[in-house]
């Protein structure tokens, strides 16, 4: 079991778009003692925050309708109950020029996507000791094909703070925002790889959010190539699609049996699995 460190509980709002990260999250939180109200958006932390008052609030950066940073100056500005409530930016983005640019846009601290057990109480620590995490995401350079399939660590520490129950429906909120996520890739990909930059802003943006619940729940490969698909050339593509489609079939069995290893799961919901994107 990870060793957490001991802060008191507090009152914690979390936004964060993708259902399954934030029951994720939420799990993680609320293991450690914390209590946590949960947003889709910046636009709804902001009405969350209006007139409950919160000791904590984290923001992830990339959102619908309204993103991290704008709810950020939008909070600080509020003249409300939490106009100077600590705010703790989450983002897959940690590299040192990143974690710089959420201090200086006045973010109090910075979490690294997935969240684990122990990120939020050591970064709260270092907050209330005013300093800034020296911790910074490394860049991954390996092919896809020496990427685990899955993340053993962060499966293992995902089965110590869920019950069997929320197992089930942290995977069954995973695999549904997958099968959407992989509509919205299908749409776009024939124009993304003519270069079209509408099409591929929005294929990047979907694959972006795979990249970031795929990590979160362990499938380490398929965030791998999701990563490498992001920022790659409309003529790199489509090979990478055939791996990225190859990774997700291959995950779900994969991921199914080492759950249930760890924390048997009873009454989990059967969902198709996720579309094949060949080409």
């Amino acid at each position: 079991m990870v060793e957490v460190p001991t802060i008191p509980p507090l009152q914690i709002l979390l936004a964060d778009d993708n259902d399954a990260n934030r029951l994720i999250s939420r799990t993680i939180l609320e293991r450690a003692g914390h209590s946590v109200t949960t947003a889709r958006n910046g636009s709804h932390a902001l009405s969350l925050a209006k007139f409950a008052t919160f000791e904590l609030i984290i923001l992830d950066i990339m959102m619908p309708v309204m993103d991290g940073m704008r709810a950020l100056r939008q909070l600080r500005r509020s003249n409300s109950v939490n106009e100077k409530t600590p705010i703790f930016a989450l983002t897959a983005y940690c590299s040192a020029a990143d974690r710089q640019r959420y201090f200086l846009s006045g973010f109090d601290s910075v979490l690294s996507k997935p969240l684990r057990p122990g990120d939020l109480e050591n970064a709260y620590i270092r907050h209330k000791d005013h300093r800034h995490s020296p911790v910074v995401q490394a860049p991954d350079n390996r092919p896809s094909a020496g990427v685990p399939l899955l993340d053993a660590e962060m499966i293992s520490q995902l089965s110590q703070v869920a019950d069997a129950e929320r197992l089930a429906a942290i995977q069954s909120r995973f695999w549904i925002s997958i099968e959407t996520k992989c509509e919205m890739i299908k749409r776009a990909l024939p124009d993304a790889l003519r270069g079209d930059g509408q099409f591929l802003s929005q294929f990047r943006r979907a694959v972006h959010a795979v990249k970031g619940a795929s990590a979160a729940i362990g499938l380490s490969r398929v965030a791998h190539i999701a990563r490498d698909l992001q920022n790659a050339p409309p003529s790199d593509i489509a090979p990478l699609m055939r791996a990225f489609a190859d990774a997700l079939t291959e995950s779900r069995p994969a991921l199914t049996a080492a759950l249930s290893q760890t924390e048997p799961s009873t009454g989990a919901r059967q969902l198709d699995a996720p579309m094949q994107m060949r080409g």
